[in-house]
């Protein structure tokens, strides 16, 4: 039988980690490439921090997240996301992927209102 130890698990798992925040870092780049490399990491780590708060745990899910987000807000926002955003995202008793299809209506309701093609106001 073989046996995996913890501390070989915790280092898969932290190499998995560190390849999706690569993958989620050219996705945001992609997306944006009016943001420099520093803006994009600081964009992805506030992503893969505030996303678990939210029950988005899958990688897709943060994915989209962090798509809905960085073309809802122009500049990404420093601080906490708006209160409606967070209504949404904090539902209790909503599919993860029910609380994005939400995200998102709102933020492109956001986009329209605002003016901007390129993003919406804070």
């Amino acid at each position: 039988m073989l046996t995996i130890r913890q501390a070989q698990l915790d280092v898969l798992s932290q190499a998995r980690m560190a390849r999706f925040e690569e993958r989620l870092q050219t996705l945001l780049s992609t997306l944006a490439p009016r943001l420099s490399a520093t803006e994009v990491s600081a964009v992805s780590t506030r992503i893969l921090r505030d996303a678990p708060a939210f029950g988005l745990h899958s990688e897709a899910d943060i994915a989209r997240f962090g798509e809905i987000s960085l073309a809802a807000f122009d500049p990404f926002p420093d601080e906490r996301l708006p209160v409606p955003a967070l209504a949404i995202l904090m539902s209790h008793g909503l599919a993860p992927q029910r609380k994005l299809e939400r995200y998102a209506a709102w933020a492109a309701s956001l986009r329209e209102t605002s003016g901007r093609a390129g993003g919406a106001v804070q």
